[in-house]
């Protein structure tokens, strides 16, 4: 109750005083609604008290992308070269189903680059090989 009586006094006042003054006291008002939704507490942090957000939009989340649909973007979507065609595609299943957890060792390799979508398998089996020795003989000196 005491919130809405100084809001009263507030609005009453805007209404009775000089063109000056009304700006200093729309800053109180703005000040004073502030300080009804925020808190502080004595370590100095802002706790919202009121907050209010809109609904959550709902998502449906498809099937995960499977080994049969791996296999098959790899067999039939390959350029001649052994390089995925369309990797766009199988980035956008993967986004909106996820991947079965028997696919993830392979998928991830082309997801965080280590292997190249433009490049034939034996060339990224090539680099992965070439970075193993680059490690075991790093660690070896």
């Amino acid at each position: 109750m005491k919130v809405y009586s100084s809001v009263f006094q507030v609005i009453s006042s805007l209404l009775d005083s000089d063109p000056i003054s009304v700006e200093e006291q729309i800053k109180a008002m703005r000040e004073m609604l502030l300080n009804v939704y925020r808190l502080h507490n004595d370590a100095g942090f802002e706790l919202v008290t009121q907050l209010d957000l809109p609904q959550r939009p709902e998502f449906s989340r498809e099937k995960p992308l499977t080994d049969d649909v791996w296999k098959w973007h790899k067999s039939v979507l390959l350029n001649a070269d052994g390089s995925f065609k369309d990797m766009h595609s199988l980035k956008v299943l993967i986004f909106r189903g996820g991947l079965t957890p028997s696919l993830r060792k392979e998928a991830w390799k082309y997801l965080l680059g280590i292997y190249d979508c433009n490049k034939s398998a034996a060339d990224n089996n090539a680099v992965c090989f070439f970075f193993c020795l680059y490690i075991v003989f790093s660690f070896a000196i």
